[in-house]
């Protein structure tokens, strides 16, 4: 039992980490649509440049790496769409608290 498990185990290893990378272009969809190219490029560029070094990885047939990179890119694109709602959220705070200064000021 043991003999026809490793096999399986090395064939499940060389096969391309094709969830993980649906997984990574997902997020960075979104981190997109949460503006993050404004609000949070570093870490939107990031998250692009791990999924595209993934992607070269899986060219490269190193899918250890890829698999390690597109979850890196996920959750890099993930902290990218955080940060770019936490800035949005700032900036309406400060329109909203400079709307209030200038009502008391009438």
């Amino acid at each position: 039992a043991v003999l026809l498990l490793v096999p399986a185990l090395a064939w499940a290893k060389a096969l391309p980490p094709e969830q993980e990378l649906a997984d990574a272009e997902a997020a960075l969809r979104i981190a997109d649509e949460r503006e993050a190219i404004v609000h949070a490029p570093v870490e939107r560029g990031f998250a692009e440049d791990k999924l595209l070094r993934a992607r070269a990885a899986v060219e490269d047939k190193d899918m250890k790496l890829a698999r390690q990179l597109a979850l890196e890119a996920e959750v890099d694109a993930e902290l990218a769409a955080v940060r770019s709602r936490l800035q949005k959220a700032r900036e309406q705070a400060d329109a909203a608290r400079d709307a209030n200064r200038s009502l008391k000021r009438d």
